[in-house]
This record gives C-alpha cells, sequence and structure tokens, in this order.
C-alpha cells in the first residue's frame, strides 16, 4: 500500500471514529481513533477527538494528555486549544486553562470561543 493509500485509509477510519463519537458510539469511537494512531502517533485530530471522548468518559488525566499532544502536533488550530481549555477547566486546572483560551482566541481571532 502506498503513502497516498496509507493516508486515505487513514482519514476514512478517522472519519468513521468521528461519525460513531457523534452518534454517542463512545467504545467503537476510542477503538477508531486508537487504530488511527496506532498507525499514525500524531494524527492530531486523533489526538484532540480521543482526548474529548476521554474528558467525556470521565479519564480527564488521559484526555487532558491526549488533547497536550493534538495542540502540540497541530499548534494552530483553535478548536484543539479550546477543547484543551475546557478540558484543563473542568479539572480546574484555572491558569493553564486560560492560557490555553487566550492560544485558541489568537489561533482565530474571528471564532466565537
Amino acid at each position: 500500500m502506498g503513502a497516498h493509500e496509507e493516508s486515505s485509509t487513514s482519514e476514512s477510519a478517522f472519519a468513521l471514529a468521528v461519525r460513531q463519537h457523534r452518534f454517542g458510539q463512545l467504545s467503537e469511537a476510542e477503538a477508531g481513533y486508537r487504530a488511527v494512531l496506532a498507525g499514525s502517533p500524531t494524527h492530531a485530530g486523533a489526538l484532540q477527538m480521543l482526548g474529548v471522548l476521554m474528558v467525556q468518559i470521565k479519564r480527564p488525566t488521559d484526555g487532558i494528555e491526549l488533547l497536550r499532544r493534538a495542540v502540540l502536533h497541530a499548534p494552530e488550530d483553535s478548536n484543539a486549544w479550546y477543547n484543551f481549555a475546557n478540558a484543563l477547566k473542568g479539572s480546574d486546572q484555572f491558569e493553564e486553562a486560560i492560557d490555553a483560551y487566550r492560544r485558541a482566541i489568537r489561533c482565530d481571532p474571528a471564532s466565537s470561543v
């Protein structure tokens, strides 16, 4: 399989995991995100969405670490910073959350963050 085919397969798997997540199929979505990350450990979208999912299932420490990795690999992604900030706020890490919210706004000043 060529690099383009691997990328296409990875993106298809990611899109499926996002759909499963949206429809509340959390176990399936988690498995899908993890499969994407197994093949592409720096896939910022999968890191971000798995981090969000971890926070949703009451595993905030895992979620924060995944979201921290997501913003490391996608430093201009305002949504990643916003999700990271929300996770930090939910874990009472207010100072770091404020910094992350500010970063989200700097990435996309026109957003409604």
